[in-house]
């Protein structure tokens, strides 16, 4: 069987195929430092707001339901009500968000973006687009597709073990 070249650190190694735990596990691995790296890289050129921040206020720009509220938006990122919460509070402080109080259900609100955050978007769109190109440089469309996929079976499987727990 042909073995499997991957770089870590600059460093080549050689995996046999007859090993997939350990490929398995150095996925794993990989997953937690491009997290740390992405968030490090993107709270350097986000400055006003940290990453979690930025895709806070990306996920309630997107959202399906135009004013979500906190458990809206916590089960689409997927962390707890508490988190979503503080965040929002953060952001709302800062003029980034808009919280009231929802007029179907007085137990519940509603979070929508203020011009701040539109602006905000508006301003970094090119950043941003310039930060996707750098990072996915090497990537033809279908590398693409194709790691959309497996990104999305993973966090599906994920998503499928929560549960069950």
């Amino acid at each position: 069987m042909q073995p499997i070249a991957y770089n870590v650190r600059s460093e080549t190694r050689l995996l046999s195929m007859e090993k997939p735990n350990e490929l398995k596990q150095i996925i794993f691995g990989l997953i937690f430092l491009l997290s740390n790296k992405l968030q490090n890289l993107g709270n350097q050129i986000t400055k006003e707001i940290t990453l979690k921040q930025w895709l806070l206020l990306n996920m309630i720009a997107f959202h399906v339901k135009s004013k979500p509220n906190y458990n809206d938006i916590a089960n689409s990122m997927g962390v707890s009500r508490q988190n979503i919460i503080k965040m929002v509070s953060i952001l709302s402080r800062k003029g980034y968000l808009r919280v009231n109080i929802s007029p179907n259900d007085h137990r519940s609100v509603e979070i929508t973006l203020t011009l701040k955050s539109k602006t905000y978007f508006k301003d970094k769109n090119d950043l941003g687009n310039q930060l996707l190109e750098k990072i996915f440089l090497d990537f033809n469309f279908d590398d693409l597709n194709h790691l959309n996929e497996y990104l999305t079976q993973l966090k599906n499987n994920i998503s499928y073990m929560i549960k069950e727990i």
